[in-house]
């Protein structure tokens, strides 16, 4: 069960191709219990079934086809930051010999996919484009953006003035609803929303 209130937090994920017995020994060398392993948690997601059918509408989803998951996460003091990062960083370097090019987006931390061109790779340059021209259509000025942005097809750069901005993201257990206040401008870039699982806002 997650937590009731914010936590500090790092976390890491990668799409597995398959998992064979030396999958499992590598990750039970990395985090099991004669390791000393820092981790909260790694967790191996079984896709495939419904969630690889296409739906009629097409949507945003580019992981259909993807059979593995994992999802690790480190919880700590922000003085232990830099050791659960490297932890859950020494995981997914070990695990790219059964690595999978896609991957859920809903779990992207922070530190996955901070280009354009990686964002871009992530969805599919099909998926992306049909997306940038969306985001073009409904959020031309890029309001939302304080996530693994998808950057409007014809960005426009002029500012646009906000007298208040209600942001709800879907969360996987839940709900939670950020309200930012603004007398004018666009939404600052470094407005961040504590979260776990955090998913795209288009």
């Amino acid at each position: 069960m997650d937590p009731p209130s914010p936590l500090p937090y790092a976390d890491r994920s990668c799409g597995i191709a398959n998992i064979t017995t030396e999958t499992v020994e590598e990750i039970a060398r990395l985090a099991g219990p004669q390791s000393d392993c820092c981790l909260t948690m790694i967790e191996i997601r079984h896709l495939g079934g419904a969630l690889d059918r296409e739906p009629r509408t097409p949507d945003a989803i580019p992981a259909r086809g993807l059979p593995f998951q994992v999802f690790a996460v480190g919880i700590g003091t922000v003085e232990e930051a830099p050791v659960l990062r490297e932890s859950l960083a020494d995981l997914i370097d070990a695990l790219r010999p059964w690595a999978h090019p896609r991957t859920m987006i809903a779990f992207l931390s922070p530190d996955e996919a901070t280009t354009p061109q990686a964002v871009r790779e992530l969805y599919g340059a099909e998926r992306y484009d049909r997306l940038a021209r969306i985001k073009h259509r409904y959020d031309p000025a890029n309001i939302f953006r304080v996530n693994h942005n998808i950057e409007p097809a014809d960005p426009v750069h002029e500012a646009l003035s906000v007298n208040r901005l209600f942001i709800v993201s879907a969360y996987l257990y839940g709900h939670v609803t950020a309200r930012t206040e603004m007398e004018g401008g666009v939404l600052p870039r470094n407005i961040m929303i504590p979260s776990h699982g955090l998913t795209p806002f288009l």
